[in-house]
């Protein structure tokens, strides 16, 4: 008797906490141990390159130098209090550098979770986040009709929120080949981070890397004395180097 294998489920996309345009998908994953969540990326060899990089701009910035305060009292204040007024005129010159007026913009109503004792907490059980302070937010929408959302893994995803979570400097981003993959840097240079990174065969690189990678560890790459090689992928988005 024919044994019967039940019908595969379609793969399921979680929303990234972190981030509202991007998904965590497991299908091309595989765990790197069975005791534990970290997940590696697990794609076949890509057949296609390109041949006209795309590189993202990334800002020059200006060294900041912070003054000193007019009172001397005043840097005796809490961090939380010398904030405010610099994070508001922030936030309302941001506001208005990035935003026209359209039908592309809205302003409503939102909830900053805090659960402490204070006298302008609010309480709104029909909200996502019921407990919190009430403020007015901009809403900008501003994401491209073409733009693809990537689904990366659970443990790709660390990478982008912690590099999200980062203060706006100029940072070299490094990722170890647990994390590599096409995708990941693609997702990066959609959030305007550019990055480097090692890679392992099975992450999708181009195919012939592949094969070199493999020749490599019997000590027949075939590669000269300091010879580089760069195979682009097929949108032209992403560098692979040997």
């Amino acid at each position: 008797m024919a044994s019967q294998s039940a019908p595969s489920s379609p793969p399921i996309e979680a929303l990234n906490a972190y981030d509202d345009s991007s998904f965590i998908n497991e299908e091309n994953s595989s765990q790197e141990h069975s005791s534990d969540s970290t997940w590696r990326p697990a794609f076949p060899a890509a057949d296609d390159r390109g041949f006209n990089f795309h590189p993202i701009e990334v800002p020059r910035r200006n060294l900041l130098v912070n003054e000193l305060p007019q009172s001397p009292f005043y840097k005796y204040l809490p961090t939380v209090f010398q904030c405010v007024e610099s994070w508001s005129q922030h936030l309302q010159h941001v506001t208005t550098e990035l935003c026209e007026s359209g039908s592309h913009l809205t302003v409503n109503e939102a909830i900053i979770r805090y659960t402490g004792r204070n006298k302008q907490v609010t309480c709104v059980p029909n909200k996502p986040v019921d407990i919190g302070f009430k403020v007015e937010d901009v809403i900008y929408v501003a994401t491209e009709a073409e733009a693809e959302i990537m689904a990366l893994n659970s443990t790709q995803s660390v990478v982008i929120a912690l590099i999200n979570l980062l203060p706006i400097s100029t940072y070299p981003v490094f990722v170890d080949n647990l994390f590599s993959s096409p995708d990941l840097f693609r997702s990066l240079c959609q959030h305007g981070h550019s990055a480097t990174g090692t890679a392992r065969s099975n992450c999708g690189i181009y195919n012939g890397l592949m094969e070199t990678k493999k020749a490599d560890k019997a000590g027949k790459s075939g590669f000269q004395f300091n010879e580089i090689k760069v195979i682009l992928t097929a949108d032209n988005e992403v560098n692979q180097v040997a």
